[in-house]
């Protein structure tokens, strides 16, 4: 019902932002209402529509599966953004949520959004993901907001407790940085001993652990650049080459980062 609504009561004109390809190609695409609806359905991620109020009124079928929501019902005319608190304020997307409901175009990157951001969540322990949000404002005759188009790409997931996905995120970010529990502590808002306790507990390994298992995935990646030497993907990577780390390669890979690239890097 909500497809055939939006097919029914979107039209006009849209803002222009020629510097965008995703902006232009839903221009293009707008000028014909069931095309739109058919490239938002099959497009390869979440794209949410809202009304003016805040509420959803389409969620095309990726998004359906991001949420692994089943029912419609559940969801279309039931949810709205502007009402969610989790959303507005302990997460920080008010500001950018009302320049986007009033007109402005607003991308942002490593937001932060509830997994199953059209259900309430009680309590401490929810899933986060990690997203690219891009919004476009669709303009009415009059040139008023007449829908918000969100489209968001998901670049990482956590789950757990919400002091701890703010700890991951943040090394994840800054996995070139020296490893500082108690900055991570200061981050989670705990002490360091509970912090410890509480990350050990939720992804089996210590806080320092997760961070050396980053810092090796990095280095395992960058080592496969043949534009970079054994020493260059170390220094990238914010560590020594003659440092503990290559003990830690040695002992996570079974090699040396010399023999990991002889076995990974085919020669053209």
């Amino acid at each position: 019902m909500a497809a055939d609504e939006l097919r029914d009561q979107t039209g006009g004109d849209e803002k222009k932002e020629p510097d965008s390809d995703l902006a232009l190609s839903f221009q293009n695409a707008f000028s014909d209402k069931a095309v739109f609806l058919q490239f938002l359905d099959f497009f390869p991620y979440q794209i949410a529509i809202f009304n003016p109020e805040g509420t959803i009124v389409f969620l095309n079928r990726a998004g359906y599966e991001e949420v692994k929501v089943s029912d419609p019902g559940r969801v279309i005319g039931q949810y709205n953004i502007l009402e969610d608190t989790l959303v507005l304020d302990d997460l920080g997307h008010r500001e950018r949520l009302l320049r986007a409901f009033s007109g402005e175009r607003v991308i942002t990157e490593n937001t932060r959004f509830p997994a199953d951001r059209y259900n309430k969540t009680d309590g401490p322990f929810i899933k986060t993901v990690v997203q690219t949000v891009s919004c476009f404002p669709l303009l009415d005759e009059m040139q008023k907001v007449a829908y918000i188009v969100m489209v968001f790409v998901t670049t990482g997931s956590y789950g757990g407790r919400d002091e701890i996905v703010k700890v991951l995120e943040y090394m994840n970010q800054h996995w070139r940085d020296e490893f500082d529990r108690d900055n991570l502590a200061k981050i989670a808002n705990i002490s360091p001993y509970h912090f410890t306790r509480v990350f050990k507990q939720e992804h089996g390994v210590t806080p320092q652990e997760y961070y050396k298992m980053i810092k090796l995935k990095k280095l395992s990646e960058i080592l496969l650049d043949p534009n970079f030497s054994v020493n260059q993907a170390f220094a990238a990577c914010g560590v020594d080459v003659k440092g503990r780390y290559m003990h830690y390669f040695k002992e996570e890979f079974g090699m040396t980062p010399n023999e990991y690239r002889n076995v990974n890097i085919k020669p053209k």
